[in-house]
């Protein structure tokens, strides 16, 4: 005779525990396809590099408020470094997913598609926070940059 068990049901500690798994495993598959984490970082740091290595740029100028081109263009590129990884990332994420049936079959889980998309933005996060962070550190420590004042 075959006993019949209830489901356990989980725990926010377990939820939260699963999404942190799974957070990583999204960050292990992010960074094996090194395009999309090299993208979104390498082209806004080489273009900071481009142009803070123009003098002319570095120099304040009252067109801009006593600040230089380079000042401003710091924040241009942190924009424009988030831009690419929303652009690019998650979508193509989406459609290799919907491809293979991967949220399909997530259906029958009980993880479900929604904790893996969850999962998916945490590690974009990820990528996101250590773009930011380099881009300032380079314009700030190769051309002195000042940090944003404000987030």
């Amino acid at each position: 005779m075959t006993a019949i068990t209830a489901p356990v049901p989980q725990t926010r500690t377990t939820r939260s525990s699963g999404l942190l798994k799974l957070s990583l495993t999204e960050l292990k598959l992010l960074t094996r396809e090194r395009v999309r984490v090299a993208l979104p970082v390498a082209i806004p740091l080489l273009l900071i590099i481009i142009l803070g290595n123009v003098h002319s740029l570095r120099q304040p100028r009252a067109v801009y408020g006593g600040e230089s081109f380079i000042d401003l263009y710091t924040t241009i590129m942190v924009v424009f470094g988030l831009a690419l990884l929303a652009l690019t990332n998650m979508p193509m994420l989406l459609a290799d997913y919907r491809e293979r049936g991967v949220l399909r079959r997530l259906q029958t889980t009980p993880i479900g598609p929604v904790r893996v998309l969850a999962a998916q933005l945490i590690a974009d996060l990820t990528v996101a926070v250590g773009m930011v962070i380099c881009v300032l550190a380079t314009a700030r420590i190769g051309f002195g940059v000042p940090l944003p004042r404000q987030a």
